[in-house]
C-alpha cells in the first residue's frame, strides 16, 4: 500500500473522532505527523524497490566513484519519492485542511460568543434585579395619588399568656410620603393597670408576619443589616404608660414602607418589660434588649388614610405632639 493510501486511510479513520482529537492535538501537529509518516514510508518504499533490483554483483568490483554515484542516485530517488507523495498528499489534504480549520474556528467562535452572551445576560439580569429592588418596587402598590402610603397593625393579646398575665390591645398606624420621607407612626395600646402609671414598655418590629403560633412565631427583631440592638430599623424603644394607656406619635423612625426593606408584611410586638437599649451586658441585650415576654402582636398591612385622620381627630393629644415635634424640627433646621 502506498504512503498516500496509508495516510489518507488513517486520516479518514480519525475523522469520525476528530472532535476528541482536536481537544488533545493541535491541527498543525497532526499535519506535521502526516508528513513525517509520508517520509518514512517513502524511504521504506525505496528500500523495498532497491532490494528487488539486482544492483550488486559480487564478482564485479565496484569503484568508489561508482559507489558514490549509486548513493547519490538513491538519495535523489528518496527526495523525488518524498516530494511526489507530499505533493499528492497536499493536493488532497488542502481542501480538507481548510474545511477543518474553518470548522474549528467556527466552533471556537461559537463557544466564545456563547460565553460572552451568557455573561452579558447574567449582567442584565443582575441589573434588572437591582433596578426592581431600588426603584420599581420603591413605591408601594397601594400608595395614594399624592404618593403617601398608610399602614395599620391591630394588636391582639398573645394566646400563650397565662390567665394572670396582662392582656393589652391596640393599634399602630403608619404614614409615609414617597421620596425618602421619614416614616411617621401612631402607637395606641390599652389595657395596662391604672395604678401602674409611668412604667415603660418596649415595642419592636419583628421579622415575620407569621402569627400561626401566636406572637412566638413572629421571629426575632427585624434586622436586615445584621447590626446589634438597638440599631434595628424597628427598634422603637420604650413607651411610657399613662392612665393605663400608651398614646404616642413618633415623627421620625428608621423603618420604611418603601423599597426592599419595607416593613409591610412584618409584625409588631409589645413586650412585658422595658428595653435596656443594648446596655444589659449580655447577648440577649444585643438581640432584643431583654424586653421580656410578648404581650401582644399584629401584622403590618396597607391602610387607607381614614384611620390616620380619624385617630388624629379623636385624640387631640396626638395632634399636639405632632405640631410640637414639627415646630422643634423647624427650629433645629433654622438653627
Amino acid at each position: 500500500m502506498s504512503p498516500l493510501k496509508r495516510a489518507s486511510g488513517a486520516w479518514i479513520n480519525l475523522g469520525d473522532n476528530f472532535h476528541v482529537i482536536q481537544t488533545k492535538w493541535p491541527f498543525s501537529s497532526l499535519l506535521a505527523l502526516a508528513y513525517i509518516i509520508i517520509a518514512i514510508r517513502a524511504g521504506q518504499q525505496l528500500a523495498e524497490d532497491c532490494n528487488g533490483d539486482d544492483v550488486s554483483h559480487p564478482d564485479v568490483p565496484v569503484t568508489d566513484s561508482e559507489f558514490e554515484e549509486v548513493g547519490i542516485d538513491i538519495r535523489d530517488r528518496i527526495i523525488r519519492e518524498y516530494f511526489a507523495e507530499v505533493i499528492i498528499f497536499t493536493k488532497v489534504m488542502m481542501p480538507l485542511s481548510i474545511i477543518l480549520i474553518v470548522g474549528v474556528l467556527s466552533s471556537i467562535q461559537a463557544e466564545v460568543q456563547k460565553t460572552c452572551e451568557e455573561e452579558y445576560l447574567s449582567d442584565i439580569q443582575q441589573k434588572v434585579k437591582d433596578l426592581w429592588l431600588t426603584m420599581l418596587h420603591a413605591t408601594p402598590f397601594q400608595a395614594n395619588p399624592d404618593g403617601v402610603s398608610y399602614g395599620t397593625c391591630v394588636l391582639k393579646p398573645s394566646t400563650k399568656l397565662q390567665d394572670s398575665d396582662l392582656k393589652v390591645t391596640g393599634e399602630v398606624l403608619f404614614k409615609q410620603s414617597f421620596s425618602n420621607r421619614h416614616l411617621e407612626a401612631i402607637f395606641i395600646v390599652e389595657g395596662f393597670p391604672m395604678d401602674n402609671n409611668q412604667t415603660v414598655r418596649a415595642i419592636h418590629i419583628h421579622n415575620f408576619g407569621d402569627l400561626s403560633d401566636s406572637c412566638d412565631s413572629a421571629g426575632g427583631h427585624y434586622n436586615p443589616f445584621s447590626v446589634n440592638h438597638p440599631d434595628h430599623p424597628g427598634d422603637f424603644g420604650n413607651f411610657r404608660v399613662i392612665d393605663g394607656k400608651i398614646i404616642k406619635y413618633v415623627s421620625c423612625t428608621d423603618a420604611t414602607m418603601f423599597g426592599p426593606y419595607s416593613i409591610l408584611g412584618r409584625s409588631i410586638v409589645v413586650h412585658m418589660q422595658a428595653d435596656d437599649l443594648g446596655k444589659g451586658n449580655n447577648q440577649a441585650s444585643l438581640d432584643n434588649g431583654n424586653a421580656g415576654k410578648r404581650l401582644a402582636c399584629c401584622v403590618i398591612g396597607f391602610s387607607n388614610k381614614n384611620n390616620w385622620e380619624r385617630r388624629m381627630e379623636e385624640m387631640p393629644g396626638l395632634k399636639t405632639q405632632r405640631l410640637y415635634k414639627r415646630a422643634n424640627k423647624k427650629k433645629s433646621v433654622k438653627g
